[in-house]
């Protein structure tokens, strides 16, 4: 059990850092495109940049809310016993909260 949780760490920081890097990423590509959006006006002031609208995230459904999934999570790795796929472990929540298997709300 102890590898399961030096594993799932391991992948956090992994995460944790990827992200990281991208949100410095996207800070400086907002630089980039302010500083084009400067030399635009300067060469022709009747010229307004639009700002592209940043796409929204895709809304989830309440099927969990008010759930502690952490906690679903974490019961469903001990009582696997052995290292289980994020799948494996997704696929036995739902069928612990009653979702058929083929149901497409779960394949997102």
């Amino acid at each position: 059990m102890a590898g399961v949780v030096d594993a799932l760490l391991r992948r956090r920081g992994e995460l944790s850092e990827r992200c990281q890097a991208l949100m410095l990423e996207i800070a400086q590509f907002d630089k980039d495109v302010a500083a084009v959006d400067h030399v635009l006006r300067l060469l022709d002031p009747s010229v307004v940049p639009a700002t592209p609208r940043r796409r929204r995230l895709p809304s989830i459904d309440d099927t969990f809310a008010g759930e502690n999934l952490t906690a679903r999570v974490l019961m469903n790795l001990k009582a696997a016993q052995e290292a289980i796929s994020t799948a494996a472990c997704a696929s036995a929540i739902a069928q612990d909260k009653g979702i058929a298997e083929g149901d497409p709300a779960i394949r997102r």
